[in-house]
């Protein structure tokens, strides 16, 4: 009955066994990620209607003066001849 000293022997193990820890870790582990999704929770918003917005045109008043590659001139656009830049500028 006694135990002997040169531990051949079955004795007492002081070893914890995890196998059953892990199990109830993995059950755990699958339940939260079956319940996760059905807990998400959703509300309506009422969002106000997109406004369309009329593009603003700029005030006019930056001129751009244009010397064509033929010679012309043009002032925002509108072409002009030299004689006529003198009036359109006044």
């Amino acid at each position: 009955m006694a135990m002997g000293s040169t531990g051949g022997g079955e004795g007492l193990s002081s070893e914890i066994n995890v196998t059953p820890l892990i199990d109830v870790l993995l059950v755990l582990l699958i339940i939260f990620m079956i319940t996760q999704p059905l807990s998400r929770k959703a509300f309506d918003v009422q969002v106000p209607p997109e406004q369309q917005t009329k593009q603003k045109t700029p005030p006019q008043s930056q001129i751009v003066l244009e010397l064509r590659a033929d010679g012309s001139y043009a002032i925002n656009g509108q072409p002009y001849a030299v004689s006529q830049l003198d009036q359109a500028f006044h």
